[in-house]
């Protein structure tokens, strides 16, 4: 592949140089034009050009920076962790059993329930229509949402004094868990 792109490279080299002599005023003699062929050929065949620029493929080929490493957040998606377990249940509890079937799907919940009380999303789905609390989707917005609340009893006390209407969509939610963070 090297030995390609350097015969590219000298093909092209030698193509720029016809092309500037061509086009060189036409007084030039031929055997001026030659001489000055033959001595770039000379350059090349001697090595005395600069090399090539590497190709992505060539081992010589610098490799791009590599964004900073980043740090998962605790506790690392655990499926063990306790505060995780509350969380999962509580999700899953919303979820059809197809949903929370498998290891793999167990995990997609536990790394969306990082950081989440769990009884904050129970808390949350009892406010809303039981079709807004059924898809992973909705249920992955309202970790989210609860991601710090710490006291859920929080939630059920503002909407208690709200009332039903004023906590009975999402937006009424991520307004009533922020203000409970």
């Amino acid at each position: 592949m090297m030995v390609l792109a350097r015969a590219l490279f000298l093909l092209l080299v030698f193509s720029l140089v016809q092309f500037a002599l061509a086009s060189s005023d036409a007084d030039s003699r031929p055997i001026q034009a030659n001489y000055q062929k033959l001595q770039i050929y000379e350059q090349i065949m001697n090595g005395d050009l600069p090399a090539p620029l590497p190709l992505p493929d060539d081992p010589a080929y610098p490799d791009p920076p590599q964004p900073p490493p980043s740090s998962p957040k605790p506790p690392y998606c655990s499926t063990t962790h306790p505060d995780n377990i509350r969380c999962i249940r509580a999700v899953c509890d919303q979820l059809p059993n197809m949903d929370c079937g498998t290891d793999k799907k167990v995990k997609d919940i536990a790394c969306q329930c990082d950081g989440v009380n769990g009884q904050c999303v129970t808390a949350v789905c009892n406010q809303l229509d039981r079709f807004d609390c059924d898809e992973k989707r909705e249920l992955f917005a309202i970790t989210k949402m609860c991601r710090g609340v710490s006291d859920a009893r929080c939630i059920d006390r503002i909407c208690s004094e709200l009332g039903r209407f004023e906590c009975d969509d999402m937006n009424d939610m991520r307004r009533v868990t922020e203000l409970c963070k």
